[in-house]
């Protein structure tokens, strides 16, 4: 028995019947606007509805402390990928829920999913995805510092989109992330044994601050710890890979869309359909406030709020920061949070600067 255990481990596991459809991610933080993004991606022609992927991230989050071996998780993601287009293009594979994000109801094309749902399926699908080509639509969180699988499967096929936005933009969700979602059973991402509990995988390397901060601390610590190891993700990308990834700052996308949008269409091979201005118009794209997004219920639970219509952005940020000091985050926390703050304006916003004249004043 052991030596043929043995002699399973030097197999190298591979899946050469892959379909070779193409892939959009489009990944980022909690409250980054992925959703809206994903939701105007879908207008495009062939791409398919926004779908999640919590086995994905499963085995990338794996891969990432090396609990699974290279050739493993990539075998296991083109599989689960290839099962998804699979199922999707005959509507066994499609979320119904009214109100969901990822329900047909909500994407701008429902009566195609209606239709395969009666159509023939099984040994049929594999030629219609040949025809059609439709491109696979993910919305991932997190991912991008774990994605080498992702990148490994598709190679060449693969267009990855990292949705970054304004730190003080996404604190409230993932505060609120941190009471209602995180250690309970419908939160699906790894954990790890750390002291006499378990922390989630974005806690590594600040276990000790996660543990001990309140949810607004343990947000910040969040946030740094996901850039600091998406930024050391992108630095080891080869050439070819950087070329797959495109950055979107979610600002300048609701201010300017068009740029981002032509960058997306050519990366896919796809353009505009009917329906796209309209899609625009429905997520306020673009828009002249940076928080006058759409009024969901879902939005609203996850922190949400209207602008103040103050048409000054210094305003709207002291408000959220001001909500972070009434919370009784450490002052530590928010040291953290103003230097992640400032680097990331520095970094995205520069073109964008007269946003935050404060006061109104130059």
């Amino acid at each position: 028995m052991s030596s043929l255990h043995l002699k399973k481990q030097s197999l190298e596991v591979d899946r050469h019947t892959a379909f070779q459809n193409q892939l959009v991610v489009v990944d980022g933080q909690p409250g980054c606007g992925k959703t809206m993004l994903t939701a105007i991606i879908s207008s495009l022609a062939r791409v398919e509805l926004m779908n999640y992927s919590t086995e994905v991230e499963s085995i990338c989050q794996l891969h990432s402390f090396q609990k699974i071996s290279d050739d493993a998780a990539k075998m296991m993601v083109r599989m689960k990928l290839d099962e998804m287009i699979y199922e999707t293009m005959m509507s066994r594979r499609v979320n119904f829920r009214f109100t969901d994000l990822s329900s047909v109801f909500s994407n701008p094309f429902p009566y195609r999913y209606f239709k395969r749902a009666f159509q023939k399926g099984d040994e049929l699908v594999p030629e219609r995805i040949k025809k059609e080509q439709p491109i696979l639509n993910l919305a991932t969180h997190d991912l991008l510092m774990g994605s080498k699988p992702l990148f490994d499967a598709f190679i060449d096929k693969i267009t990855f989109i990292e949705v970054v936005r304004h730190p003080l933009y996404m604190l409230k969700q993932q505060a609120l992330n941190m009471k209602r979602l995180f250690n309970m059973p419908r939160d699906f991402v790894t954990y790890y044994k750390y002291q006499n509990g378990h922390v989630p995988f974005f806690a590594h390397g600040y276990e000790a601050q996660y543990v001990e901060g309140n949810d607004f601390d343990k947000a910040i610590y969040r946030m740094l710890s996901i850039n600091e190891r998406t930024e050391a993700f992108k630095d080891q990308l080869t050439d070819e890979e950087k070329k797959q990834l495109i950055t979107i700052p979610f600002e300048c996308f609701v201010l300017n869309p068009d740029p981002y949008l032509k960058l997306i269409r050519e990366r896919l091979g796809t353009v505009n359909t009917s329906v796209t201005s309209r899609v625009l118009e429905k997520n306020k794209v673009p828009r002249k406030e940076l928080a006058d997004g759409i009024d969901l219920p879902i939005y609203r639970r996850c922190g949400w709020q209207p602008p103040q219509q103050t048409g000054n952005e210094f305003l709207e940020l002291e408000s959220r920061r001001q909500y972070a000091v009434d919370q009784d985050v450490s002052s530590k926390a928010l040291s953290l949070l103003d230097e992640l703050s400032r680097a990331y304006q520095d970094k995205y916003l520069v073109e964008y600067e007269y946003l935050w004249k404060e006061c109104g004043t130059a």
